[in-house]
């Protein structure tokens, strides 16, 4: 198969996905991203998880960190961002592949709930606080 189009690369990816596929659905969000250039959230929970592929967190850590910036042009979605920013949140919250910064996390969690419409970011606002 010759790859090309980073579109069909992800739209096949989410095909393999919901087969349950969850290796060739890796390969082809990885695949999506060399020619895109531009990171998936899919791709993402896939390191984070290790759905597909070994689980590599600081990988993932590093893909949240660009779709939170989203200086694509043809980039990710808002959902996708506040995704990336939410899990930014609780990888500082739990300081484990970073040092701990509730500081940090509080921040995230303020970005993804700027709308007061995401939940979970509400819930631990309350427990951390909306300022220091």
């Amino acid at each position: 198969i010759e790859y090309r189009s980073a579109v069909a690369a992800h739209n096949l990816a989410t095909v393999y996905r919901d087969q349950g596929y969850f290796d060739k659905a890796f390969e082809f969000y990885h695949k999506a991203y060399e020619l895109s250039e531009v990171p998936s959230i899919e791709l993402a929970y896939c390191h984070y998880f290790g759905i597909g592929t070994l689980k590599r967190q600081d990988t993932a850590f590093h893909l949240f960190e660009m779709i939170s910036k989203d200086q694509f042009e043809f980039g990710n979605t808002p959902h996708d961002i506040d995704q990336a920013n939410y899990q930014l949140g609780i990888i500082y919250l739990e300081g484990e592949l970073v040092e701990r910064s509730i500081e940090k996390a509080r921040h995230y969690f303020l970005l993804v709930n700027k709308d007061e419409d995401h939940e979970m970011a509400l819930t631990m606002l309350q427990i951390v606080g909306k300022s220091d």
